[in-house]
C-alpha cells in the first residue's frame, strides 16, 4: 500500500462535471497534495473548461478522511457545517461548495468537501525577515492573530445553531474538566494498550482545573501560523476546523501563542487579546490549557494508532507519532505534576 494514497482524478472530474454542467469538457489541470494533512486529507485541484474559445479556470480545495479515518473521532459533516455556520460572520472562512456523502460519489468509501480557493500564504513573509520594521510587522500579525480569536470568541454560537453541533460544556467551571473527560473516554475507546501514566496524567488534571472562564465560547482549536490563510499582513481564511469545540477561550490563546511567542511577548500578546476582547482570560487559564494541549495531543495520536494496527491507514507517522509522542507528553507532564516525589 502506498504511503499517501493518489486522490481518484477521474472519478473527481466526473464529479465536477455533473457539479458544474455549464463549464464544458470540464477536466483537473493539477492536483496537488497538502502534506502533512495527518488528521484529515487536503487536496489542491485546479479545474480547467472552454469558455468560449477560451480557456477558465478555478481553484478548489478537497477535503476528505484518510482511509482510517480522522484521528479525532469527529465526522468531517461537522466540519463542512462550522464552514457554513461562520460564513459571512467577522470570523473569515472559505465558502462551502458541497459536502458530498452520496454513495455514488464517495471516494474509495469516504465522503467528501469541496470549499473555494483563497489566494494567500500561511506563513506572512516578514516572519522570515529582520530589521525594526519587520520586527514591528511581526508584532502587527500576532495582533491579527488575537483580533481575530477575539471575534470568534464573542461570536452568539448558541443563536448561531453550534449547540446542536458540538458538545456543550455543563457549565464555564467545568470546562476543563469536560475536555480532559472528552480524552480520557477517547483512550477508554481506542487505546491500544494501557497507558496507566497516561491516565493517571488526565486525573491529576482533573485534580487541578483552570480558573473558569467568564463565558463558554466557539473554539477553533487548531490555529496560529500555519494554519490560516494571510494576505497583506491580515487573515483572510481560518481553515481546518476539525477540533472545532465550545469551551473555554484559554485553549485557543495557548495554542496560538504556541506558534506566535518568538514573535512577541506572550504577556504583552494576553493583555492585547484582553483589550479586544469581550471577556479576559488569565495566564494561568493560559498555562494550564498549555499542558491539557499536549495530553490532547498525545490521547489523539496514540489513537490514532488503531488505524495502523488494524491496516486502514499504514502511514509510518502513525506508528512512530502515536508510539513517541505519548512517552515524551507522560516524562514532560508527570514532571510537572512531580510524580516520584514524596
Amino acid at each position: 500500500m502506498p504511503l499517501y494514497q493518489p486522490l481518484n482524478e477521474p472519478q473527481m472530474t466526473a464529479y465536477f462535471q455533473q457539479l458544474f454542467p455549464d463549464r464544458p469538457k470540464a477536466r483537473l489541470e493539477t492536483v496537488k497534495r497538502s502534506y502533512p494533512g495527518m488528521s484529515r486529507e487536503t487536496w489542491w485541484v485546479t479545474l480547467a473548461w472552454d469558455a468560449d474559445g477560451e480557456e477558465g479556470r478555478e481553484k478548489f480545495v478537497v477535503r476528505l478522511d484518510p482511509p482510517g479515518g480522522c484521528m479525532s473521532d469527529s465526522p468531517l459533516r461537522d466540519e463542512s457545517e462550522v464552514y457554513r455556520l461562520l460564513h459571512g460572520t467577522a470570523v473569515p472562512v472559505p465558502r462551502l461548495v458541497v459536502h458530498e456523502d452520496r454513495p455514488q460519489w464517495l471516494l474509495e468509501g469516504r465522503e467528501f468537501t469541496i470549499r473555494e480557493w483563497i489566494d494567500g500564504e500561511i506563513e506572512p513573509a516578514c516572519l522570515r525577515e529582520t530589521g525594526d520594521e519587520a520586527e514591528a510587522a511581526k508584532i502587527g500579525i500576532v495582533k491579527e492573530q488575537m483580533d481575530k480569536l477575539a471575534a470568534l470568541h464573542a461570536l452568539d454560537w448558541d443563536a448561531m445553531g453550534f449547540g446542536q453541533l458540538l458538545p456543550i460544556p455543563s457549565d464555564p467551571e467545568n470546562c476543563g474538566k469536560d475536555d480532559v473527560v472528552r480524552h480520557l473516554e477517547m483512550l477508554d475507546r481506542h487505546a491500544q494498550e494501557p497507558l496507566p501514566g497516561l491516565r493517571e496524567i488526565g486525573r491529576w488534571l482533573l485534580d487541578n482545573p483552570p480558573p473558569a472562564p467568564a463565558r463558554i465560547v466557539l473554539r477553533k482549536e487548531n490555529n496560529g501560523i500555519g494554519e490560516e490563510i494571510w494576505q497583506d499582513g491580515r487573515i483572510v481564511g481560518m481553515c481546518d476546523w476539525e477540533g472545532a469545540s465550545l469551551g473555554d477561550p484559554a485553549l485557543d490563546l495557548a495554542v496560538a501563542m504556541g506558534t506566535t511567542a518568538k514573535y512577541w511577548d506572550e504577556d504583552a500578546a494576553l493583555a492585547y487579546y484582553n483589550s479586544v476582547a469581550p471577556h479576559p482570560v488569565t495566564q494561568e487559564a493560559v498555562g494550564w490549557y498549555r499542558r491539557f494541549w499536549g495530553y490532547k495531543g498525545a490521547c489523539a495520536l496514540h489513537s490514532a494508532l488503531r488505524n495502523y494496527n488494524d491496516g486502514r491507514d499504514r502511514r509510518v507517522q502513525l506508528l512512530t507519532l502515536g508510539c513517541l509522542y505519548p512517552v515524551m507528553v507522560q516524562a514532560n507532564l508527570s514532571a510537572a505534576a512531580q510524580f516520584g516525589k514524596g
